[in-house]
């Protein structure tokens, strides 16, 4: 007689193989891998919209997507699939009224979307190549009043102590 933990994985086993039959493996998969897992979620100041990052399976390198969703509707839009293994979101930062939400790749590369509809209004290295190659990044992100623009500190990765204050106007 088997142990029960036993008959419970050759149970499991077994529906996954009838599973694979039925559906085939391609599309068990795609079930399996699809981008379920939220990395970030930030809603808006006003509770109007949600920033979603979210993640497909996998461990190294990252695959990330930006997604909003309206909080009414529950309507969910997808504003990008960063490139893999080349970027992922580490932060997400919102206007003060809501209108635009900002998302940090790398501690470096900013994307801003409006988020009524979605539209990408700004995008672009904060830290040049040259910061990059000494170990910088982007610290204290934030809109400025009004949502017409960023500031934010650029900073070593490794070492404590702002180096520089900047801002960026849209």
């Amino acid at each position: 007689m088997m142990p029960t933990s036993t008959k419970r994985l050759w149970i499991a086993f077994v529906i996954f193989l009838l599973m694979g039959i039925t559906f085939g493996v391609g599309t068990m998969v795609g079930i399996a891998l699809s981008e379920k897992r939220i990395v970030i979620s930030l809603k808006s100041a006003d509770n109007r919209f949600e920033a979603i990052v979210r993640s497909g399976f996998t461990f190294d390198p990252p695959k990330h997507s930006l997604w909003l969703r309206n909080v009414a509707s529950g309507e969910q839009r997808l504003l990008a699939h960063l490139r893999e293994g080349l970027d992922s979101c580490d932060v997400v930062v919102w206007s003060e009224n809501g209108d635009r939400v900002a998302f940090l790749l790398g501690f470096t590369r900013l994307l801003v979307y409006e988020s009524a509809g979605g539209q990408q209004i700004f995008e672009g290295e904060l830290v040049d190549a040259a910061q990059q190659a000494e170990g910088m990044c982007v610290r204290g992100l934030e809109f400025l009043p009004g949502g017409d623009g960023v500031r934010f500190g650029i900073t070593y990765r490794d070492r404590a102590g702002r180096v520089s204050l900047s801002s960026i106007a849209f």
